[in-house]
């Protein structure tokens, strides 16, 4: 255990002892195989297009104006009103 970590441990320990309330802050800090790690660029580029000023041409990421939502919620309609509990329900997939 890390000594920041170990020290932290002990100083809540402490008060959990005593019944001392407060606030109790630890310092973390990451291994070596993981601090040097970058974020990855698909994850950085989609934190962009939450931004309503870029158009992006980006795949699977269509323009929620393209989105045929009138015909989707008339099928979803339908099919909740015919097959409700079948629709909701997990099943076997084809696998194709």
């Amino acid at each position: 255990m890390h000594l920041y970590a170990c020290a932290a441990k002990q100083k809540a320990a402490q008060a959990f002892k005593t019944g001392q309330k407060g606030l109790f802050f630890m310092t973390f800090e990451f291994s070596n195989k993981v601090k040097d790690l970058k974020p990855s660029a698909i994850r950085e580029i989609f934190k962009s297009l939450t931004d309503p000023s870029v158009i992006s041409f980006a795949a699977g990421n269509p323009s929620p104006l393209s989105f045929p939502v009138d015909k989707l919620q008339k099928l979803a309609n339908e099919i909740f009103e015919t097959e409700s509990a079948k629709s909701l329900q997990y099943g076997i997939t084809e696998g194709r």
